[in-house]
């Protein structure tokens, strides 16, 4: 079992234990701690795609957002095929926003691509009504032609949301 893995359930048996008594901001106090311990093992990218794809194939979405912090640790092409199918199932309960963040950290045409999809979800809820936003955002930081070009087409999105959006990005590039 990875070090990923072992950090990852030591964070659920201790949020299991105490959830009774835990408040949002202990959690939030919880999962820093893990993300400061999982920058300190420098997980190996085949550990995080290890423990995504059991996640993924489990549909276990807590397991997936947790492993995704590790990305940040170390952002890989590797770890794309991952985070193309939790994009790929539009399932509104996954982590759709951490893929986001983990393809502007990985920052490739490839990751430009999958945002290019996130751009298209449309989710009743209001969390996940924000991902084409954050989808555009990522956009603006990997800040390639390739990454311009599609900000530039979210600009005539018929989303009043995404449109205005995509605009006000592209007016920070002048």
């Amino acid at each position: 079992m990875s070090d990923l893995n072992v950090l990852i359930d030591q964070f659920f048996l201790q949020h299991n234990l105490h959830r009774k008594v835990s408040t949002a901001s202990q959690v939030i106090e919880s999962i820093a701690c893990l993300a400061t311990m999982i920058r300190a093992t420098k997980p190996a990218t085949q550990d995080i795609v290890e423990v995504l794809s059991a996640a993924i194939e489990k549909a276990d979405w807590q397991r997936c957002e947790l492993a995704l912090i590790a990305v940040h640790c170390a952002p890989s092409v590797e770890i794309l095929p991952c985070l193309s199918k939790i994009l790929a199932l539009q399932n509104p309960d996954a982590p759709n926003e951490n893929v986001v963040e983990a393809l502007a950290e990985i920052g490739t045409n490839q990751s430009v691509d999958l945002l290019k999809k996130a751009m298209m979800f449309r989710f009743k809820s209001d969390s996940s009504r924000q991902i084409p936003q954050k989808a555009q955002n990522a956009l603006y930081e990997i800040g390639t032609f390739e990454a311009i070009n599609v900000l530039r087409h979210s600009a005539n999105d018929p989303d009043l949301l995404v449109r205005d959006n995509g605009c006000r990005l592209l007016s920070l590039l002048e």
